[in-house]
């Protein structure tokens, strides 16, 4: 993918996770899916959005400042037909095709939970939650 907003940086494969904690340090706001760099700004105080399909924002979300999922926003957009199917890997194996959630959809392949959140929603839900008590905003390490 093409990045063409002069605004805007793909950082894919860019930085150490060392480095990518430090880049993230100088951040108001990681808006990711449920993967490493959402763990990785866990390590710090900005906030976080992050979309959840598998597995349940509540138990995912990164633990600081003695709470779960604080200063963050956990968008659950499980499947329609399945709910969260990270939980079929341990009650229903037979539905996993591969070892990896990525490999698989329990829906066909379709996965229709993904592609049911809308760019407008999302920006709804991030403007939303900018403008929430539940959004702390921090200053930038200089």
């Amino acid at each position: 993918m093409t990045i063409t907003n002069p605004h805007a940086i793909s950082a894919v494969n860019a930085f150490s996770i060392m480095e990518t904690i430090y880049f993230m340090r100088h951040c108001a706001l990681l808006i990711a899916c449920d993967s490493g760099p959402v763990a990785l700004a866990g390590m710090t105080s900005i906030g976080i959005i992050s979309i959840y399909s598998q597995i349940e924002a509540k138990n995912r979300l990164p633990f600081r400042n003695g709470a779960q999922g604080w200063n963050a926003l956990g968008i659950d957009v499980a499947c329609p037909a399945y709910g969260p199917c990270g939980r079929l890997v341990s009650t229903n194996p037979k539905e996993t095709t591969g070892v990896s959630f990525a490999e698989w959809c329990p829906k066909d392949k379709t996965y229709e939970c993904m592609r049911g959140l809308s760019g407008e929603t999302m920006v709804y839900l991030i403007n939303h939650f900018l403008q929430s008590d539940d959004y702390i905003p921090q200053v930038a390490n200089a």
